[in-house]
């Protein structure tokens, strides 16, 4: 008898147990221009693409130092600390005259609690 209880505890640990999380699919995200920012020499504009309401601004200011630091990259797939969660995404640069536009499409969002969403 204990052995069958035992066995019962032993299954059911195994079935309710946490996994790691599959990544769910969002398509709501939001679009626009987060932050402007003049200087003398050129007028930066940051813009986010399938960006999620409660980190975006954070983001936004986070990507304008990073392409303070990093100038002279172009293009390409870059990921962003916050502190809620840790972003994936395209990060493009557009020059024209003194105006330089900073895109970035967030393409995977990884939540503190576990949660992974991925844009569509």
């Amino acid at each position: 008898m204990k052995k069958i209880v035992f066995l019962c505890f032993l299954v059911s640990q195994f079935a309710l147990s946490q996994s790691k999380s599959t990544p769910v699919k969002y398509k709501y995200g939001q679009n626009g221009i987060e932050l402007i920012a003049k200087n003398d020499k050129e007028t930066i504009i940051i813009s986010t693409f399938q960006s999620k309401v409660t980190i975006k601004e954070e983001i936004a200011k986070k990507l304008f130092s990073y392409y303070q630091q990093n100038k002279n990259k172009k293009n390409g797939v870059i990921t962003i600390e916050g502190d809620k969660a840790k972003i994936t995404g395209t990060y493009t640069v557009k020059k024209k005259g003194t105006l330089t536009s900073v895109d970035f499409r967030y393409d995977r969002v990884e939540w503190q609690d576990g949660l992974v969403e991925v844009s569509e």
